[in-house]
């Protein structure tokens, strides 16, 4: 349904346009140059010689990865298509020719489980449009015992649950807060009794803006007692970043993240398998920490060894070599590449993009990224693929190839919400332009299948 421009949602959608407006991206020829440079490289070189190839070749601050070729990357099993020709190639026929695409059979894995609803609970069945809550300390928002009341209607039904107090107002959205990523049940303190966490918004009362110069996002712990009475334990997450998923695992609080926020001791890079973890001390939440179960393909020190990746059923639905992969952040910025045997693979930088999604309904998150592929001759080959924790890193489970004309490395786009996953799948229609496909698919377990319109 259509909401206000003061909806969460909204403003969230408002915030991720205007983070893809900000972003150049470069020419296809320049990118597959890159990674065919970084390859020759690696195989004369160390990879720190490497890594200095790739920044040489990217003078010109490119931002994000356009690794897609405008012809599709074909689906697991059917005939080699021809290569798209970089930018100036005088005639199609000059084009590499990718090797044959080999068969892949899946591997077996448990099927999905049925959605989660809602905890047997008493906080789950707050009505939280009239709650009274007794709020914790906070320089950005309301504090003291406030109550919430509608906000907002569309077909007669409320938008949010507002509160003006303090000369600040408080935001939350609780409509069907079971199937809404960003609100979570669990038992935070130990006491036996399930908690509430939630994502709000503050700003200020006198002209509706947010407090200072960021968007107000926050995540928002409420406990209940025995008796009904409802209380904010304490904020939690980077003030001012747009939460993009958060769940409660062995008394934690997770959170994945992207990174707009006004305080730069709060700020964290969007790394795929990133989730901040927060815990609760008795006084407040500490953090944040990464969660050591959700290793970042690129790590936050860059003193550490980046996790093994391997592609397993990514590389054969691609075509690609099934090597260990090791991703490295290029110092120019737009993509993280890991040489294999022949190819050199990219995940391109995604602002305001999820990674790690429940696929399965079973509490373990599953990585979903873009993934490009080219070969030594200059062919590239790139889908969605997902990934399992394995061991000390990742491995590929099942890649999803874009369909005929269309692309998902460049500007395609994916998410699950209520009616299952869809993918955005992007046709090049002019320099810098796309238009934008949208699929539906449902999990299997193992593979992405069309679900229907």
């Amino acid at each position: 349904m259509t909401r206000p421009p003061d909806d969460l949602t909204a403003a969230l959608h408002r915030l991720r346009a205007a983070v893809r407006a900000r972003t150049a991206l470069p020419a296809p020829a320049r990118l597959r140059a890159r990674a065919i440079r970084a390859q020759r490289v690696r195989r004369t070189s160390a990879a720190l010689l490497a890594v200095a190839a790739v920044v040489a070749l990217a003078a010109g601050g490119a931002q994000v990865a356009r690794l897609t070729a405008h012809q599709p990357v074909p689906p697991a099993g059917t005939p080699a298509p021809t290569g798209t020709p970089p930018t100036g190639t005088p005639s199609p026929t000059a084009s590499p020719l990718p090797p044959p695409v080999p068969a892949v059979t899946p591997s077996p894995r448990p099927a999905p489980l049925p959605p989660q609803p809602p905890p047997d609970d008493p906080i789950a069945r707050v009505d939280w449009y009239h709650a009274t809550v007794t709020l914790p300390d906070s320089d950005h928002c309301p504090t003291g015992t406030v109550g919430f009341a509608p906000f907002g209607s569309n077909a007669g039904e409320p938008v949010s649950a507002r509160v003006f107090a303090d000369g600040r107002v408080l935001d939350i959205s609780p409509d069907d807060p079971g199937s809404i990523s960003t609100w979570a049940y669990g038992d935070l303190t130990g006491d036996g009794r399930l908690e509430a966490v939630m994502e709000a918004r503050c700003f200020l009362s006198d002209d509706g803006t947010d407090h200072g110069s960021g968007h107000g996002l926050q995540l928002l712990a409420v406990a209940r007692a025995g008796d009904g009475t409802l209380t904010g334990l304490g904020w939690l997450g980077p003030r001012g970043a747009a939460i993009m998923s958060v769940w409660i695992s062995g008394g934690r609080v997770l959170m994945v993240g992207d990174p707009w926020t006004v305080d730069p001791a709060d700020h964290f890079p969007l790394l795929p398998g990133l989730v901040l973890s927060y815990r609760w001390d008795g006084a407040r939440f500490a953090g944040w920490e990464p969660a050591a179960e959700y290793p970042p393909i690129v790590p936050l020190d860059p003193d550490r060894s980046p996790p093994p990746v391997r592609p397993r059923a990514v590389a054969a639905g691609l075509g690609c070599p099934d090597d260990e992969l090791r991703f490295v952040a290029e110092p120019s910025g737009g993509l993280w590449t890991a040489s294999a045997s022949d190819a050199v693979y990219a995940v391109p930088v995604g602002p305001s993009q999820q990674y790690l999604f429940d696929l399965d309904n079973t509490g373990q998150r599953l990585l979903v990224m873009a993934v490009a592929c080219t070969g030594p001759d200059g062919w590239t080959r790139e889908g969605l693929a997902v990934f399992e924790r394995a061991g000390d890193g990742w491995r590929g489970i099942s890649v999803l190839t874009p369909p005929a004309g269309h692309g998902i490395v460049e500007a395609g786009r994916w998410e699950a919400d209520r009616d299952g996953f869809r993918v955005d799948w992007a046709r090049p229609t002019g320099p810098g332009a796309w238009d934008l496909h949208p699929v539906r698919y449902r999990w299997t377990g193992t593979t992405f299948e069309p679900a229907g319109e």
